[in-house]
């Protein structure tokens, strides 16, 4: 996606107000919440659909709806040489998508920010295949001519871009908001009138959690929703933002009967192509450097660059494949993935009162723990200052992706996972300047990819 502020796909989470030590306070963040209320709630207090529906119901619908009968269930959706935009194609998760559409033999239209900007194109223009079916555009997700210039053209659209802020957000509305629920409905808009045939959303897993109120002895599924009136409360503005900006695809789809399916990626490491990092990579610098942040309301579990760009394609390409899909390898908690990075890493300065599990307990135990009063799970509080339960009601299971995988997907594990994206910052020589867990500075190869100030750092996603 186009370098902004960054996403965690969205990477699956955003380092930011609500959680601990990191909130908004004072002035600023009253006026930002009242900002925030006067546009997405009602008096009530409530999340406005109408704020969806208003903008929705003006939008034109000029192309006729498709009829989905047998002729279209039976259409192969893979077609060498087809024409697909990638939108933020810029970003970690984005650039691999790119790759691995090139790789397949699709012509991809890759959306930027700024093309004048060697950080969003170089590593792009690098790529097999780029040279002959590879076209880079320039757009704003508020600029709706120049989406629909990226996508004429195009049969299939895959929508990532969308701001991710890390640290604090001064401005929620102008920052996040209205960038991730309007540009949405601006890119699934292009779509429509250039007659897509199937868009596939990039949400998170910050749409699904945090759901405080999900049944306690349930798994959290692609059913379960961010309670928006939670991060309402807690100033939690990527969730509320990205949740909003699925419901608004998903009314659109149903207003305008267009094909739409979402990936819902969680924290997003490995390989990385991009010469920036999404927020789920500074997170692992972070942790590697001391940080004892917990991610309470944004980790879900993990997932490799790879894979999460292989579920956008499989979903794009399966007739069958429909609605909401949950991209992790385990629904596991901050917690489980400190402890595989510090048996892996023990060299680097991991937070030991982060490591609420014991190596010697395997990831099948503590699920079948979470059920009944095993034994080690004594043994494993022993080890640490905090709760077992680094994310409080957080079912465990190998199976949370349960949708991808019946589609064929098989899962890089954690432990693979950890080891790729440590490696990659390893061999590009990254060197990352982590302050108080926030503020930071990146460099790679001497060239200032992030920003420090005060307000906190910009990202690509």
């Amino acid at each position: 996606m186009p370098v902004m502020a960054v996403m965690m796909p969205g990477m699956g989470f955003s380092m930011g107000p609500g959680m601990k030590g990191g909130a908004v306070g004072g002035v600023a963040a009253a006026k930002a919440e009242e900002k925030v209320e006067k546009t997405l709630f009602d008096v009530e207090g409530r999340c406005s659909e109408s704020f969806i529906k208003m903008h929705i119901a003006k939008l034109p619908c000029s192309v006729k709806q498709e009829h989905k009968g047998e002729k279209a269930k039976e259409a192969t959706m893979s077609k060498k040489g087809e024409v697909v935009c990638v939108t933020g194609g810029s970003g970690c998760i984005g650039s691999w998508l790119v790759r691995l559409l090139l790789d397949r033999g699709y012509t991809v239209h890759a959306t930027v920010k700024n093309l004048k900007d060697e950080k969003e194109t170089k590593h792009l223009e690098s790529l097999e295949g780029a040279n002959t079916r590879l076209r880079l555009y320039q757009i704003d997700l508020l600029d709706y001519d120049s989406i629909v210039t990226a996508i004429n053209g195009c049969a299939g659209v895959f929508h990532l871009a969308s701001p991710c802020i890390v640290d604090q957000v001064h401005d929620p509305q102008n920052e996040l908001l209205d960038p991730a629920i309007k540009g949405t409905i601006n890119v699934l808009t292009a779509a429509k009138e250039n007659g897509v045939r199937r868009v596939v959303v990039t949400s998170s897993i910050s749409s699904i959690i945090p759901s405080p109120n999900w049944p306690a002895d349930v798994i959290k599924n692609e059913d379960c929703w961010t309670d928006v009136e939670y991060c309402k409360q807690n100033s939690l503005w990527y969730p509320l933002s990205k949740t909003l900006a699925e419901k608004a695809a998903w009314e659109f789809s149903k207003e305008k009967g267009l094909d739409v399916v979402v990936v819902n990626p969680g924290t997003v490491m490995g390989p990385v192509i991009s010469p920036v990092l999404n927020a789920s990579m500074v997170m692992l610098v972070r942790l590697l450097q001391g940080c004892t942040e917990t991610y309470e309301d944004f980790f879900m579990g993990t997932a490799h660059f790879k894979d999460v760009a292989l579920a956008h394609i499989i979903v794009y390409e399966n007739p069958s494949a429909t609605g909401r899909h949950l991209c992790v390898e385990a629904i596991s908690h901050y917690g489980d993935f400190v402890a595989k990075v510090a048996e892996l890493y023990p060299e680097y300065q991991i937070p030991r009162n982060l490591i609420v599990c014991c190596p010697q307990i395997s990831f099948e135990t503590m699920c079948h723990a979470q059920k009944s009063t095993f034994p080690m799970c004594v043994e494993a509080l022993k080890l640490s200052r905090l709760p077992m339960d680094t994310q409080p009601g957080l079912l465990r299971t190998k199976n949370g992706a349960k949708k991808l995988m019946d589609l064929g997907l098989e899962f890089i594990p954690m432990e693979q996972i950890i080891k790729d994206a440590v490696e990659s910052l390893k061999s590009e020589g990254l060197s990352v300047t982590v302050l108080l867990c926030g503020q930071f500075e990146q460099r790679r190869g001497g060239l200032l990819s992030g920003a420090k100030n005060a307000g906190g750092a910009v990202l690509g996603k």
